[in-house]
C-alpha cells in the first residue's frame, strides 16, 4: 500500500461537508464508491448519516473560528492483488491505525474507498479539532509516520509490501517524491522530477560552477527552471510554478545550506527594468554598473510534458492531443479528456483503433514503471524506459482482448469452462469463447487465443515462439521480481512449469499452486524456456511419457495421472519439501513411539522412517503447505512448503468435519495437547504452527469461521495473554484443585481427559459434562435403591433427588445423561452424541449410547448381556442376576443395541423380546410373584444368578467418573 497527504490548494478555502462528499461520491469519471464508513461521530456511522455528521463535524470546527486549516486529507492505494484481503473490518483497522499514528485518535473523520479504471483506493477525511478538547492537531514529518504504519499494515494482513521514502537504497537514486508519483500515475505523463533526474548529469555541473546567486538563476533559466525558497528548505520548479522538486533530493549540494555556504544569503533573481526611450531617459543617464543588464542567454533544452515511454502511434496521438489543447485554450473550452495524456487516450481508445493500441502499450509501459494499480515501483524509477512497439498486425488481436470481458465480471459463464476450472487472467467474449492472451517476456501481449467448448483454438495475432500465457495463482513471478530489485539477488529462483496445453496448465496450477506457463505449441516448449531463463526463473518442461528421443530434464507426469497425485509428481522438481517427506511417510500407528510417549493417538498424522512424527501444517482450507517433525527426543523442526508466505499454517484436528458448523473452537499450542483436548471434549481444534505469534491464525480462524466461538485453550503465560487480549478472545487455562496454574503439556495422558473437560465446560457450553457435574457421588442413604454399590458408584444424585446416569458411547466417553426421577421415571435425556465418525468404514452403523447398571464392562468380556429399555428393568435385573445388564437410552436404541452386540458374535438378550419380563414399576423391589417370574425367566435362560449379597458386593466393577 502507499499512503499519501493530499495537499490543500492555498487558493481554496478550507471546507470539510465538500471533502466529505467528495469522498461519499466518487465523483471522478470512471469511480464508484465501494465503502464507506464514519468515525467518532454520535450522528452514526453509515451512508445515510452523512448529513447529520457533517452537521456535527462543522459545529465542532466553529468553536475554532481562527485557524485556517482544520483538515487532513489523506489517501491509501492499495494493489488490485490484495483486494480480496481487505475486509471491512481490516479497511477499518488500517484507517484507525493511520490517525492513531498521526496523532487523531478520537478524532471525527470519514473514510471511503473507490474503484475505478486505474486503482483501489481509500480516502480519510479528518477534522483536526478534537471534539471533546478542542484541541488542533497538526502532524510534523508525518511522511515517516504513514510509511510506518503501512509497512506494520501489510506485514498484519499479509498485504504486497510498496517500498518506501525511508525504504530506499541510499547508494542509489533516490526515488520520487509522493508528488512526482501521484502525476505520473494520474497523468501518465514525465514528472519534473524524473526529468531532473534524467538530465542530472548535465544540470549539475552547470549549477555547481555558478559563482553567484545571478550566475545560478541564470543558468538554471535556459533550461526553465527556477529556484526558490520553500519552508526551511530550497526547490527546483518548472516556469510556470506548477511542479516542484526538492534540491536536496537533486543532490546534497543543492540544499539550503550548501547553496548558501558557496553563494551566500538567497538572492532572487533581478528583474530586467523597462526599456524607454532615449529622449526621455537623457536625464538618467548610464544605469548604475551594478544594475547592468546582460542579454538574455538563449534558451537551453527545458522540461517539457511528455507521454512516459513511446510505442508505435504515440507521437501522432501526442500531436494532436498538444494541438486540441492550444484550441480548446484558445477557444475557452472546458474539455474533460484533455485533463491529461491519460484521460485522453482513454477516451480516445473508444473509438480510434490506434489510441487502442497505444492505450494497451501505455498500460504495459506503467506495469513496469509505475507499477500494478498506478504504484510506483521505486527500483525501476530512473531506469531508461521501454520501447514499446506494437505492429498494426496485432490491431485485431488488441481489439477482441479490449471488447471482451473479463473471467470475474462474467455473469453467465460458459458452462463448459467453469466446470472444468478457469486461472490467469482469462476474458469471455460474446460468443462464450475464452480469450487467452499471449505476451512476451517482458509482459506485452502479442496475441490472443479463442477457446471453444470443442476444444478448437484461433489465434489471433502475431505471436512469437517464445511467447507464452502465464497462470500465477500466487503472483510468485511477480514477488520473485520485486525480491530481486529490492534486495541482493540470493533469492533462489522461481520454478516454472511449461506446458502446451491451457486446460492442463489450469489443472496443473490448480493442483501445486506453481507458476504455470502456456506454450503456443509443443514445438516452443524449449524457447519459451529459454525466455523465462533469461528473466531468471526456472523453467522445468511437462512431458507426458519419456521416449529416447525425450530431451534431459523434463517432468514426467503420464496423461492418465489422477489431479490428486499432480502435486506428488511435481513435488522434488518443484522443491515441495514438505510434501515430497510427507509422500514418502506411512500412516502413524498407535505403536508410534512419539504418540505412545505422550499417551495420544494419531489423527492424520505419519512417520518417516526415522520413527519421527510428521504432522500436517495446512491452511484452513485444508492445503497441505508444510510438515512438523517431531522427533522421539522431542525435538520439532518444521519443512514448508513455500518459503515467505503470509498465511498462517496450523493442523487441523476434525475428524467429524465440525468446522465451519457453528460449534466450538479451539486453539492449542501443540499437537500433542490438541489431540489430548479433542479426544476430552470431541470439538475441531486448530493446533497452531507458530506457537509465540498465533495472533494471526486466531484472526484468520474468526474470518474464516465467523459463526463459531474460538476458545484459546492455551497455557497462562504473559505472551499469550497479550495475545489473546489483542485478538479478544477467551484464554483457558488448567488450574489443579488447589487453584495452581498447570500446563496442558502436563495433561496429554487419558487420565487426565476429564480436567481438560471439566476445564472447558463453562466456555464451550457442555451441556452433558455440566449436567453431570451438577450431582455428586450419592451415599447409602440418599435412596433405597442406592444400598447396591455397585449401583451407587456407577450414578450420581442432584440436591432434589434426580438420579443422573451416564450414557456412554463405545470408547467409554460420557457423551449423554439419563435424568430418573426418586420413582423410576425418565425426566429427560441429553446427549452430545453425534454416531460415527467420516473416517470410520461407510457400512459402520452408529453405536448407540448405553449405561452399564452396576459399572463398566470389562474389555474381552464374553459372558451374557441384557439389554433393558427402562431403569426400573435394569434395577431389578441387577440385583437378580451377575449379568452385564446394559440400560439403552431409549427402547429403539435397546433394540439396536442388541443387534449391535449379537454383530460381535456376543451372547445377548433384549429384555421384553428374548426374556419375558413381569411389569415392573419404579425402583421398588417387585413382589414375590413378580420376583419369582422374573427369576424363573432367567434361570430358563442359564444366565447367572446373585446368590449372595457379600458375593455379589466383591464382584461389583464398578469405576468412578
Amino acid at each position: 500500500m502507499i499512503p499519501k497527504k493530499i495537499l490543500k490548494d492555498p487558493a481554496i478555502a478550507d471546507d470539510f461537508t465538500r471533502l466529505g462528499e467528495y469522498i461519499s461520491a466518487a465523483p471522478e469519471k470512471g469511480e464508484k464508491l465501494d465503502r464507506f464508513w464514519i468515525a467518532n461521530c454520535g450522528a452514526g456511522e453509515a451512508l445515510e448519516d452523512l448529513p447529520a455528521a457533517l452537521a456535527e463535524i462543522e459545529a465542532i470546527r466553529q468553536q475554532k473560528p481562527d485557524i485556517e486549516d482544520k483538515t487532513y486529507h489523506m489517501m491509501v492505494s492499495f494493489r488490485d492483488s490484495d483486494r480480496e484481503k481487505l475486509t471491512d473490518a481490516v479497511l477499518k483497522d488500517i484507517a484507525a491505525e493511520f490517525t492513531k499514528a498521526l496523532g487523531f485518535e478520537g478524532h471525527q473523520y470519514v473514510a471511503g474507498t473507490h474503484i475505478n479504471t486505474n486503482h483501489f483506493h481509500m480516502h480519510l477525511g479528518i477534522n483536526k479539532v478534537h471534539p471533546q478538547t478542542l484541541h488542533v492537531k497538526t502532524p510534523r514529518r508525518d511522511f515517516k509516520t504513514l510509511e510506518r504504519v503501512a509497512r506494520k499494515m501489510e506485514k498484519k494482513y499479509g498485504l504486497a509490501i510498496d517500498r518506501g521514502m525511508s525504504d530506499r537504497d541510499l547508494t542509489q537514486a533516490p526515488g520520487l517524491s509522493p508528488a512526482a508519483k501521484d502525476h505520473e500515475a494520474r497523468t501518465w505523463e514525465q514528472s519534473f522530477q524524473r526529468w531532473m533526474m534524467e538530465n542530472r548529469d548535465s544540470l549539475l555541473p552547470e549549477i555547481q560552477k555558478a559563482a553567484t546567486w545571478q550566475e545560478l538563476h541564470e543558468g538554471l533559466a535556459r533550461h526553465q527552471i527556477q529556484i526558490k525558497p520553500q519552508g526551511a528548505g530550497m526547490v527546483f520548479a518548472t516556469a510556470d510554478g506548477q511542479q516542484t522538486m526538492k534540491a536536496s533530493a537533486f543532490d546534497r549540494s543543492c540544499s539550503k545550506g550548501g547553496l548558501e555556504k558557496r553563494l551566500g544569503t538567497f538572492e532572487p533573481p533581478r528583474q530586467a527594468p523597462e526599456q524607454k526611450d532615449p529622449a526621455l531617459s537623457a536625464e538618467t543617464g548610464p544605469p548604475a554598473p551594478d544594475l547592468s543588464v546582460q542579454p538574455t542567454p538563449p534558451p537551453g533544452k527545458g522540461y517539457r510534458p511528455r507521454p512516459l515511454g513511446r510505442t508505435t502511434g504515440t507521437a501522432a496521438l501526442w500531436g494532436r492531443y498538444q494541438r486540441r489543447r492550444r484550441a480548446a485554450r484558445k477557444d475557452g473550452i472546458l474539455d474533460r479528456t484533455l485533463r491529461s495524456w491519460f484521460t485522453y487516450v482513454l477516451a480516445e481508445a473508444y473509438r480510434d483503433p490506434l489510441a487502442a493500441v497505444v492505450l494497451l502499450a501505455q498500460q504495459e509501459i506503467m506495469n513496469a514503471v509505475i507499477g500494478p494499480g498506478g504504484i510506483v515501483d521505486q527500483a525501476l524509477d530512473f531506469r531508461p524506459l521501454p520501447r514499446v512497439r506494437i505492429s498494426e498486425a496485432s490491431l485485431k488481436a488488441v481489439q477482441v482482448w479490449r471488447e471482451a470481458a473479463p473471467w470475474r465480471d462474467v455473469g453467465a459463464r460458459p458452462a463448459w469452462a467453469e466446470a472444468k476450472g478457469v486461472m490467469g487472467g482469462v476474458k469471455v467474449d460474446d460468443r462464450g469463447n475464452l480469450v487467452v492472451p499471449f505476451r512476451d517476456a517482458q509482459g506485452r501481449m502479442e496475441g490472443v487465443r479463442l477457446v471453444a467448448e470443442d476444444g478448437r483454438a484461433l489465434d489471433i495475432g502475431p505471436v512469437s515462439r517464445s511467447s507464452f500465457h502465464l497462470i500465477d495463482p500466487r503472483r510468485m513471478v511477480e514477488r520473485a521480481r520485486t525480491d530481486r530489485n529490492t534486495h541482493d539477488g540470493t533469492t533462489p529462483p522461481v520454478p516454472v512449469l511449461i506446458v502446451s496445453d491451457y486446460q492442463g496448465a489450469v489443472t496443473l496450477a490448480q493442483a501445486t499452486r506453481h507458476p504455470v506457463a502456456v506454450a503456443r505449441s509443443a514445438q516452443d516448449l524449449d524457447a519459451v524456456a529459454e525466455a523465462l531463463k533469461a528473466q531468471g526463473l526456472k523453467p522445468i518442461v511437462v512431458a507426458h511419457e519419456h521416449t529416447q528421443s525425450t530431451p534431459p530434464g523434463r517432468l514426467i507426469i503420464p496423461h492418465d495421472a489422477k489431479v490428486s497425485d499432480l502435486r506428488s509428481l511435481s513435488a522434488a522438481a518443484l522443491g515441495d519439501e514438505a510434501q515430497a517427506l510427507w509422500d514418502a511417510a506411512k500412516p502413524a500407528g498407535r505403536d508410534s513411539p512419539v504418540l505412545v510417549a505422550q499417551g495420544v493417538q494419531s489423527f492424520g498424522c505419519r512417520e518417516d522412517a526415522g520413527g519421527n512424527l510428521l504432522v500436517p501444517l495446512r491452511t484452513l482450507s485444508g492445503r497441505l503447505e508444510g510438515v512438523a517433525q517431531i522427533s522421539p527426543t522431542g525435538t520439532q523442526t518444521q519443512i514448508r512448503s513455500r518459503k515467505g508466505e503470509q498465511e498462517p499454517l496450523a493442523c487441523l484436528i476434525d475428524p467429524a468435519r465440525q468446522l465451519g458448523s457453528g460449534g466450538p473452537v479451539l486453539l492449542a499450542q501443540s499437537y500433542m495437547t490438541g489431540a489430548a483436548l479433542h479426544r476430552a471434549t470431541r470439538l475441531p481444534v486448530v493446533v497452531v504452527a507458530d506457537p509465540g505469534g498465533w495472533q494471526a491464525t486466531a484472526e484468520a480462524v474468526k474470518t474464516k469461521w465467523p459463526a463459531s466461538a474460538v476458545v484459546v485453550a492455551m497455557d497462562d503465560t504473559p505472551a499469550n495473554r497479550d495475545q489473546a487480549k489483542a485478538a479478544d478472545l477467551p484464554l483457558v487455562a488448567p488450574v489443579s484443585p488447589s487453584g495452581r496454574r498447570m500446563s496442558y503439556a502436563d495433561l496429554t495422558q487419558p487420565k487426565a481427559a476429564e480436567t481438560l473437560r471439566d476445564t472447558l465446560a463453562e466456555v464451550t457450553k457442555d451441556a452433558v459434562w455440566l449436567e453431570w457435574r451438577s450431582g455428586r457421588t450419592p451415599e447409602r442413604t440418599d435412596h433405597p435403591v442406592m444400598e447396591v454399590g455397585t449401583f451407587r458408584r456407577g450414578a450420581r444424585i442432584t440436591e432434589d433427588g434426580t438420579i443422573l446416569l451416564p450414557l456412554r458411547n463405545e470408547h467409554q466417553r460420557l457423551s449423554g445423561v439419563l435424568a430418573v426421577s426418586a420413582d423410576g421415571e425418565v425426566l429427560h435425556t441429553l446427549t452430545d452424541h453425534k454416531g460415527p465418525s467420516p473416517q470410520d468404514r461407510q457400512d459402520k452403523a452408529p453405536t448407540p449410547l448405553s449405561h452399564v447398571v452396576g459399572g463398566f464392562a470389562k474389555k474381552g468380556d464374553t459372558g451374557p448381556v441384557i439389554v433393558v429399555r427402562t431403569p426400573a428393568e435394569a434395577v431389578a435385573l441387577h440385583r437378580e442376576t451377575t449379568a452385564t445388564v446394559m440400560l439403552a437410552r431409549t427402547p429403539a436404541d435397546a433394540t439396536a443395541l442388541a443387534d449391535h452386540l449379537r454383530g460381535q458374535n456376543r451372547r445377548c438378550l433384549l429384555a421384553g423380546q428374548d426374556l419375558k419380563m413381569p411389569e415392573l414399576k419404579g425402583f421398588s423391589p417387585p413382589s414375590t410373584s413378580r420376583k419369582k417370574a422374573l427369576r424363573q425367566a432367567l434361570s430358563a435362560a442359564a444366565l447367572p444368578m446373585r446368590q449372595e449379597r457379600t458375593k455379589a458386593k466383591q464382584r461389583g466393577q464398578g469405576m468412578d467418573l
